[in-house]
């Protein structure tokens, strides 16, 4: 599903399914097994540095009207001053993941794959997350302006 939408923003209640019915979203999601959300929660700061749970909330309840797949929110941050069960726990996704029945994973402690590929310079042996192989994923990034990006 290649699609690109544009639509006013409201509130992320009204303005997440718009958009996703836009781009034909809800058959996509109705033949998922399994489904993984990946906020951008890089540190403990909140929106816009991050991903705003209520925008994962209104993600979840799209999901839910077309699926009965099992989700999850995963993330694996890289600030060494914070685990991502922190993060989670500050900026909101651990009550949010309680209130919606959802599960909370960190890539940095999921089991890993090794995948190869010898005709790749860069990379031609990779690790990736088992749970990142076997779930649906919808990036939910937050929109970057600083030099890093």
């Amino acid at each position: 599903m290649t699609q690109t939408a544009v639509i006013e923003f409201v509130d992320y209640a009204s303005s997440v399914p718009k958009v996703l019915d836009s781009i034909g979203a809800g058959p996509v999601i109705a033949k998922q097994r399994a489904i993984l959300i990946k906020p951008n929660l890089v540190t403990n700061k909140p929106f816009p540095i991050t991903t705003p749970p209520e925008c994962c909330e209104a993600i979840i309840d799209y999901i839910r009207s077309f699926s009965k797949a099992p989700v999850v929110i995963a993330e694996g941050i890289g600030d060494p001053d914070y685990t991502t069960m922190e993060v989670f726990e500050t900026l909101g996704y651990t009550q949010l993941a309680s209130r919606k029945k959802v599960s909370l994973a960190d890539l940095n402690n999921e089991p890993l794959m090794r995948l190869d590929n010898s005709e790749c310079p860069r990379f031609p042996e990779f690790f990736m997350p088992v749970i990142a192989m076997n779930h649906f994923i919808i990036s939910v990034p937050v929109l970057k302006a600083h030099l890093l990006s």
